[in-house]
């Protein structure tokens, strides 16, 4: 069960649209914690918080922060969307959305349209941190392009929680994110993947569209216990909609765990649920012969990664960090 906290803002560290990262004393302890306008007023230095601090207190690396439940300075707050569709349904955090495909949407009947993506290409990422060096890569080899991000429910719900995610939209490395399920806070909101994915093409026309998980994925050291399986629900939804499929598989060379290393079994058993067909699988050359064997059914496509690298210290230098479960791509360099 949650376990919630009382507390003073001492300092407010950050203030983006989406989010705030407050200092907080709570009793005797300083505590860093984020709110969301979306669901609390804004804080300012000496605003009294309630704030749920169950990940912290479990010390857990998934949501561990603690989050701001209530400004208590606000006697009531209003942060309407004009749209009626609920996310975090049926919680105390439930929120409305002008949803993408809604009646009310100015977008509902493009949404409504019969058509596909025609192949458009749809990146399925594995994982948040794949984000960076996938857009990268992309911009690298057709620097024209209009990529889009569309950010599943698979972890972290909220699309300001990310900072390369914030960090790219400054730089226009992405023209949007569509924040799909029970995500929010993307340019657009779908209330699905498969729309998602279409609204990335055709309300931001996109030419690529990546889509995946925000920070935070959950694993249970057990095959099915993942929220990395939702991998393959990324790949049938492209499929389903007319796109391309490309799976950014995991891959690791520093991971100390043998079930990570080299292929990740979590890609081995997402993909494992979906159809091969029309689903390419892009992998380092000198990893293609593993990833064939254990991947048969699918279209193994050797690539040349070494531009990568160079491509995230550019990145580093416009405030974009790459790193994989705090490694950074020298320490981890096949992921």
């Amino acid at each position: 069960m949650p376990s919630f906290r009382t507390g003073t803002v001492q300092e407010v560290l950050e203030h983006h649209p989406g989010l705030q990262t407050l200092r907080v004393l709570v009793g005797d302890q300083l505590r860093t914690a984020i709110l969301y306008p979306s669901h609390a007023a804004p804080a300012v230095v000496g605003d009294r918080v309630v704030l749920n601090t169950t990940a912290v207190d479990l010390d857990l690396g998934t949501g561990g922060a603690d989050f701001v439940v209530w400004n208590l300075a606000a006697e009531s707050y209003d942060s309407l969307s004009g749209g009626h569709i609920m996310k975090l349904r049926y919680t105390p955090a439930q929120c409305d959305v002008l949803a993408v495909e809604a009646p009310e949407s100015p977008d509902h009947v493009l949404m409504d349209s019969p058509g596909s993506l025609d192949l458009t290409p749809v990146v399925a990422a594995s994982l948040h941190s794949q984000l960076l060096p996938v857009v990268a890569a992309i911009r690298h080899r057709i620097p024209t392009a209009r990529v889009a991000y569309v950010m599943t429910d698979g972890a972290a719900l909220p699309a300001a929680l990310s900072k390369v995610v914030r960090r790219m939209r400054e730089l226009e490395w992405l023209c949007g994110v569509v924040t799909a399920g029970h995500a929010f806070g993307g340019d657009l909101e779908a209330v699905g993947v498969p729309s998602g994915v279409l609204a990335a093409k055709r309300v931001l026309g996109a030419d690529v569209v990546v889509a995946g998980m925000g920070p935070g994925v959950v694993g249970t050291s057990t095959r099915f216990g993942t929220s990395a399986l939702e991998l393959a629900t990324i790949v049938m939804a492209a499929k389903a909609v007319g796109g391309l499929p490309v799976v950014a598989v995991r891959m690791s060379s520093g991971d100390p765990r043998e079930r990570h290393r080299g292929l990740s079994h979590h890609a081995v058993t997402a993909l494992g649920l979906v159809d091969p067909e029309g689903v390419q699988v892009p992998v380092p050359g000198e990893a293609g012969a593993e990833v064939r064997s254990m991947l048969h059914r699918f279209q193994v496509v050797e690539v040349d990664t070494a531009p990568v690298r160079p491509l995230l210290d550019q990145a580093a230098g416009q405030g974009l960090e790459a790193s994989h479960m705090g490694r950074t791509p020298p320490q981890d360099p096949l992921f």
